[in-house]
């Protein structure tokens, strides 16, 4: 025989209870062996339980311990309550933790030679045995369709993966563009264009279990182009290419069904082919943030020399920048991007017109508050921007955005 005891975390509810997870099995011989489970939780589960005395008594306190046993199988659970413990309320705490409708569980017991039903009013008896559900851990729900993500830019090609790690092969990642990594990086970054997060997080197989990304450590801002080569590379080594259905648009969705745990969805799929529906499960849609640039003509254009241009996509040549001076209308991500690849550029003198001058923060002190282990309070996250806002005489307590009292 063979024995083994090891501690786990359950959940039950909005509560998490430790449990002794109890297994021993019988040889049978040739090879087979019966197998019988025992759920053993702690007193913390107590806290479920509501306890109510009759008229004005006060209820009794006393705590006792009931076995679940899981109909036709040697699955058992024992599980302390107080005396006066219902049966609603245990059902009520096994439907929550394994996610069954109102009404799913049946409770029987033993009462002498024969076996009666335990009510839900009833204090749950000593024995009980429990029909409707195969085991006391969560099944894994059976979907009919597959699952569609739509967009295989960053967070499209993070989910595929993810689920991939998790053995779930049971999807579809469309998208309009013939190649992975996202309407973003396709349209509106151009060859000049970095990426602006630090550490690899942004890498696509960032992840506790694969450990560091293989040229984060000499490439941590990697450029459009390599950032692409990336998204592709990482597709292909994970398996997630076989699920993608590019050059392909959703033009709609339709919800099939009125009872929302039994619907589906329904995608018209265009292509160079024609279209078709699909059917799937669920959708997670990924469009992109970046995909509408706001366009503004200012009065004087027409009579202006220069260029007058967007700092996105491919749509100017930077060289022309060189040994000219460039004015740049805006404060954020990409505003900034285009004063470095000015400066790359050798223009010889880059202005930034914004209405309200917006703070920027230096790369280290953006590494000292992603990579503390405490949390980095904003006065010292202030005071931490000084030696760069120093050099050029501004003081960065004095930005609109920033609210302090007088000591700071």
């Amino acid at each position: 025989s063979l024995s083994a005891q090891v501690r786990l975390g359950v959940v039950l509810g909005s509560t998490c209870h430790r449990i002794d997870f109890c297994a021993s099995s019988l040889n049978l011989g040739s090879g087979r062996y019966l197998v019988a489970m025992t759920l053993v939780l702690d007193g913390s589960i107590m806290n479920s339980w509501d306890p109510k005395g009759i008229g004005n008594d006060p209820p009794s306190m006393t705590v006792r311990t009931t076995v679940l046993k899981v109909y036709g199988t040697r699955e058992s659970m024992t599980l302390p309550v107080y005396t006066n413990t219902k049966v609603a309320e245990v059902k009520a705490m096994l439907e929550n933790r394994l996610s069954l409708d109102s009404g799913a569980l049946k409770f029987t017991y033993k009462h002498g030679s024969f076996y009666r039903e335990n009510r839900d009013s009833e204090e749950v008896a000593r024995h009980v045995t429990v029909s409707g559900i195969r085991s006391f851990s969560r099944e894994v729900k059976e979907w009919p369709h597959p699952h569609a993500i739509i967009g295989a830019g960053h967070i499209g090609l993070k989910l595929a993966m993810t689920w991939l790690m998790e053995k779930d092969d049971n999807f579809v990642l469309f998208d309009r563009r013939p190649e992975v990594g996202g309407t973003s990086w396709w349209q509106q970054a151009n060859k000049t264009s970095r990426l602006q997060t630090e550490v690899g997080v942004y890498h696509l197989q960032y992840h506790e279990d694969n450990g560091w990304p293989a040229d984060c450590r000499t490439n941590p801002w990697p450029s459009r182009d390599q950032l692409l080569a990336h998204f592709k590379e990482v597709s292909r080594d994970f398996g997630i290419l076989p699920h993608c259905k590019m050059n392909t648009n959703v033009s709609k969705l339709q919800v099939i069904g009125k009872e929302y745990a039994n619907q589906h969805y329904e995608l018209t799929l265009e292509t160079k082919n024609g279209s078709r529906v699909m059917e799937v499960s669920s959708v997670c849609l990924f469009p992109g943030n970046l995909t509408l640039p706001k366009r503004v003509t200012y009065k004087g254009e027409e009579v202006f020399d220069g260029d007058i241009v967007y700092g996105i996509s491919s749509e100017f040549d930077y060289a022309r920048c060189t040994g000219r001076q460039v004015s740049i209308i805006g404060s954020g991500a990409f505003a900034v991007e285009n004063v470095r690849t000015c400066v790359e550029y050798k223009a010889s003198k880059v202005f930034m017109i914004c209405r309200r001058k917006t703070i920027s923060m230096p790369r280290v002190v953006s590494w000292l508050t992603n990579q503390s282990v405490n949390f980095i309070s904003a006065a010292l996250t202030m005071e931490a921007m000084s030696p760069m806002y120093d050099l050029i005489g501004v003081d960065q307590w004095g930005y609109y955005c920033v609210f302090a009292n007088e000591t700071r």
